[in-house]
């Protein structure tokens, strides 16, 4: 397909600029580069590098809560829950030292991409830290589902 066509020629783009500048010393924001690459890993399905990225990403760029948020979404996919709560839970931290938390828990309801990550409890257990509600409308589903069935 196209897009696993445009997602290698990134990674190759990407791979030859790290090995020209393997520091990204000419690079004004490395985490984009590398976010990009796991992106495109992720496109390829080179799940191991995608994750491998991201965590260069978050390394070059610490403050920056969406990172470890979308590697939280590849390990729910890849059905590493603890992963995924661990990565969830470290980007809500992130968040909340920025006073971000509540934007990043209406990202995560309300934009498909990362909202799946809420149908595991693990997960909304994490969340419910920062904001009860998510627990809240996980029980008032859950009623209304036993009483659907009853």
């Amino acid at each position: 397909s196209a897009d696993r066509t445009d997602a290698m020629k990134t990674i190759s783009a990407y791979s030859t600029a790290l090995s020209l500048d393997p520091e990204l010393t000419a690079v004004t924001a490395p985490y984009r580069l590398y976010h990009s690459l796991a992106l495109s890993y992720e496109a390829v399905e080179s799940y191991d590098k995608a994750i491998d990225s991201y965590k260069k990403a978050f390394r070059a760029s610490p403050g920056n809560s969406l990172l470890p948020l979308y590697a939280a979404r590849l390990r729910y996919r890849l059905d590493d829950m603890e992963k995924s709560s661990s990565n969830l839970a470290l980007s809500l931290k992130v968040a909340h030292a920025a006073n971000k938390d509540k934007a990043l828990i209406k990202l995560l309801k309300t934009n498909s991409y990362f909202s799946e990550l809420l149908k595991s409890e693990r997960n909304r257990k994490v969340v419910a830290k920062y904001d009860r509600s998510v627990m809240t409308l996980a029980s008032a589903r859950m009623v209304s589902i036993a009483v659907a069935w009853s």
